[in-house]
């Protein structure tokens, strides 16, 4: 036993100083796969030095082997005893295997098939090299059109109250929503969750919420107008991206007003002073003109 163990120790160090090992091992799963597909496929790729053999393939999820594949096994691939997992024996080799999914299942949330998956490639006498990676797959079902924005009107005017609702694509999970204006987030107070929509199954749904908004003019930008936007996104789904639906909401006839406040508090300084000069000129006038009908008389 010791003598395996020192002639494996000086192999290790030989290969490792003459720089012979596995170029490399890439694992490529899906980041994302819909619940409703029959086959999953994931890929381990590797590139093995001259002269290397390969020993093993070895598939792990959350640590839990369930699949392996052997070339100078027979059968080469076989496949382990794993909850939620099913592996198309048939359709998967040394660089490919393919999981079946459970398309019976009532809610998603408890499809087995996301987690952390493993691919350890081993190589065979005399080097045995050793090197994996590692991966991670969620199950979602992705919105296919942008939230929609409903409730609005054409025109607003300074004081009025902005009712809007956001509902968002089928998905799942449940998309979350939030309001902003002018690319800042609308304070959580301001709006309220509204009953959603449950679909065929109960598994995709339809996110709803309302938005109360008393309009002030610090909201508008100096065109009289703000941009108003939902966005939408899946929680706990790490590569979803997000969805929005903007629109432009206007003043209407405040629009003029407000326009025509801001020139009078910038002119009115220069108004006041021509006004009072105007005062003191008239008053100057009828001093002189009351001062010369005395002297006549006398």
């Amino acid at each position: 036993m010791r003598l395996r163990l020192l002639v494996f120790f000086i192999i290790f160090i030989e290969n490792y100083l003459t720089g012979k090992c596995l170029k490399m091992v890439e694992l490529k799963v899906p980041n994302i796969i819909d619940p409703r597909e029959e086959k999953v496929k994931l890929y381990c790729n590797y590139e093995l030095d001259a002269g290397e053999k390969l020993y093993s393939i070895k598939w792990y999820k959350d640590t839990n082997e369930f699949y392996r594949f052997m070339p100078d096994a027979n059968p080469s691939g076989v496949d382990f005893h794993v909850d939620d997992i099913q592996v198309d024996i048939i359709d998967s080799n040394d660089k490919v295997i393919t999981l079946i999914q459970n398309l019976d299942i009532l809610n998603y949330e408890t499809s087995g098939l996301a987690g952390s998956y493993a691919c350890e490639v081993s190589t065979d006498a005399p080097t045995f090299h050793m090197k994996f990676d590692v991966a991670n797959m969620s199950i979602a079902v992705l919105p296919q059109r942008d939230p929609a924005l409903e409730g609005l009107r054409s025109h607003y005017d300074d004081g009025d109250i902005l009712e809007a609702q956001c509902t968002s694509s089928p998905s799942f999970p449940s998309a979350k929503l939030a309001f902003y204006i002018n690319d800042i987030e609308v304070k959580k107070s301001l709006t309220r969750e509204l009953p959603g929509v449950g679909l065929a199954g109960g598994n995709l749904s339809m996110t709803r919420l309302g938005l109360s908004l008393p309009l002030v003019q610090r909201y508008f930008k100096p065109s009289g107008n703000l941009r108003l936007t939902c966005k939408s996104i899946l929680p706990g789904i790490s590569g979803s991206k997000s969805r929005e639906t903007s629109t432009i909401i206007s003043l209407g006839t405040n629009n003029e007003r407000l326009a025509q406040e801001a020139k009078v508090s910038i002119s009115s300084p220069s108004s006041s002073s021509s006004s009072s000069n105007k005062y003191y000129f008239n008053n100057h006038l009828l001093s002189v003109i009351l001062i010369n009908i005395i002297i006549i008389k006398i």
